[in-house]
């Protein structure tokens, strides 16, 4: 049986991912230490950060890379933070909402309104980001922000003061309206990269 050392594993108690450091040699892909990686189940998902410049072919490099953006969601839209009602003092509760994410989970959200239209900056490596837009919170006298992560973060400060951390994945904390339901961001995206990466191979 393989014994791995401790230097090879990046522990993050806070993660329901495990983080390995390895190293490639020669196209073999090994434990930090140089002992093999350990068993894994067939068909097991996993992202390699890697830098680019380790890549030895430009093209490849480049088309990695390479930026696209994607119109996202038009100017005018509402967007929904979510927010731990419990974490809310009374005073601020009526300045949010309570409305059903799909399927069927209900949470307090807190409106952010998009006043520019919002692209969707994808990678060639799959990688995407929401660009810079601007964003007003109503239920903060309409407090002007640059982007959705910006106004996610201003939401969090003022409605949750006791968290350690104001910052979070957009794409799972904020939300988007779709018939009776709100959806988060992530669903979007996903549908958007789908649909750009099949316009782009139809153009080939």
């Amino acid at each position: 049986m393989a014994r791995y050392q401790m230097n090879s594993f990046i522990p993050d108690k806070f993660a329901t991912s495990l983080r390995l450091a390895v190293k490639i040699t020669e196209g073999v892909c090994t434990l930090e230490d140089g002992s093999p990686l350990p068993k894994m189940k067939s068909g097991a998902s996993a992202e390699l950060l890697i830098s680019p410049w380790d890549i030895t072919d430009d093209a490849a490099r480049n088309f990695l890379l390479n930026e696209r953006r994607v119109e996202f969601l038009p100017s005018g839209t509402s967007l929904w933070a979510r927010v731990k009602e419990d974490n809310v003092s009374d005073d601020l509760k009526r300045l949010g909402q309570h409305r059903n994410a799909w399927p069927n989970n209900p949470g307090f959200f807190v409106e952010i309104g998009v006043t520019a239209p919002l692209t969707l900056v994808v990678r060639g490596d799959g990688r995407a980001a929401l660009g810079d837009c601007a964003c007003k919170i109503p239920s903060l006298r309409g407090k002007d922000c640059s982007s959705v992560n910006e106004a996610y973060t201003r939401v969090s400060e003022a409605f949750e003061p006791s968290r350690r951390s104001h910052t979070g994945n957009i794409f799972n904390c904020v939300y988007y309206e779709l018939g009776n339901h709100l959806h988060p961001l992530r669903k979007l995206r996903d549908e958007k990269i789908s649909a750009s990466s099949t316009s782009s191979q139809a153009s080939k």
